[in-house]
């Protein structure tokens, strides 16, 4: 939703934006969307359109953007709209161009991840300390070893690989996450509100508050300048609904080596009787018919995101015996662990 010259003009009543540069000598800063065949066009439009926006209202150039096609110029996107990148990453590689400020992976829920020259690529522009960004999942930055003691944020679609293989990288259920230069986002409206809040600590709180005025993504936006992660502020529950989710995460912290219903009892202090009423009354199932749902979904996304054995991922997934571990994916899914992964082949270099 890009705004024209003149929409501003009339949304200031004729008169110039308040906000300017504050160095008209400095440089603009060099932004750098990496696109791959499909990318998520709404994640990448979203971050865009706060650097762009930036622009117009601003009296000097604030940032000089580009795309950059992973393979070729031209990139088609998840709801099969073609872009022309302005150039081809091995190229920039090659000819030693990758000179950004600011470097965003667009990703998707169907874009593969671990390509060789994204990996080089990140290497090359962490070793410059360029600001590196992630939209969708954050599993390329994990992928070159970024984010090692960090924290992010991912779509949950890529928890479980996060979890499992990249142990040293701390990810969390929030929209978005800025952790010194690395910014990562779980989903199309959390790209906005990341690169607003990036805009708000590097550059001005007026400027980030400005570009959500005119692109109306939040009228109750107020720009934070902090480190703080964003968390979508949650009414205060009440005493069954917390012990449900506390419940939930000790389930979803012990998925290798499940836990007991008597040991989920003992934790959480509460009996084994009202654990069954609280998941029956929530949930429509048992404690453990639900645990086993939550570990056959982790090793669904295993199977689809990582080339690992599949017996290897049945016992990642809490399952001792793997005849079991097949039976009770495809009475779950309606196929066979080895066919949901030939479904999913194309996402893994």
């Amino acid at each position: 939703s890009m705004s024209s010259d003149k929409d501003l003009q009339s949304l200031y009543n004729g008169e110039k934006s308040f906000i300017i540069n504050p160095d008209a000598e400095q440089k603009p800063v060099r932004v750098g969307f990496l696109i791959a065949d499909l990318f998520s066009l709404a994640s990448f439009s979203m971050a865009l359109d706060a650097f762009a926006t930036a622009n117009l209202i601003c009296e000097n150039k604030v940032f000089d953007i580009e795309t950059i096609g992973l393979e070729t110029f031209k990139t088609k996107s998840d709801v099969e709209i073609c872009l022309n990148s302005d150039h081809v990453l091995e190229d920039l590689i090659k000819e030693d161009k990758l000179n950004y400020d600011i470097f965003i992976v667009c990703s998707g829920v169907r874009v593969k991840y671990g390509n060789k020259n994204t990996l080089a690529a990140l290497k090359i522009l962490d070793s410059n300390k360029a600001v590196i960004g992630s939209l969708w999942h954050a599993l390329d930055l994990a992928s070159a070893n970024l984010l090692n003691g960090k924290t992010c944020a991912s779509h949950i679609d890529s928890y479980s690989c996060l979890r499992e293989y990249f142990c040293e990288v701390n990810v969390i259920d929030v929209d978005y996450h800025i952790d010194d230069r690395y910014l990562t986002a779980s989903q199309p409206i959390s790209a906005l509100k990341m690169m607003l809040s990036y805009i708000s600590m590097v550059f001005s709180p007026l400027l980030s508050l400005e570009i959500n005025q005119i692109l109306s993504s939040d009228p109750n936006y107020y720009p934070d300048s902090t480190n703080k992660p964003y968390e979508s502020k949650k009414n205060n529950k009440n005493q069954s609904s917390s012990d449900l989710e506390y419940c939930l995460k000790l389930m979803n912290d012990n998925i290798n080596v499940p836990l007991s219903l008597d040991e989920l009892s003992e934790r959480s202090k509460r009996s084994r009787r009202y654990l069954e009423r609280l998941y029956k009354e929530n949930l429509g199932v048992t404690p453990l018919k639900y645990y086993r749902k939550i570990r056959l979904s982790h090793a669904r996304h295993l199977l689809g995101q990582t080339n690992e054995d599949i017996e290897c991922i049945s016992k990642a997934s809490g399952f001792k015996r793997y005849n079991e571990f097949i039976r009770q994916f495809k009475e779950e899914f309606g196929i066979k662990p080895t066919e949901f992964r030939a479904m999913f082949s194309y996402l893994r270099y």
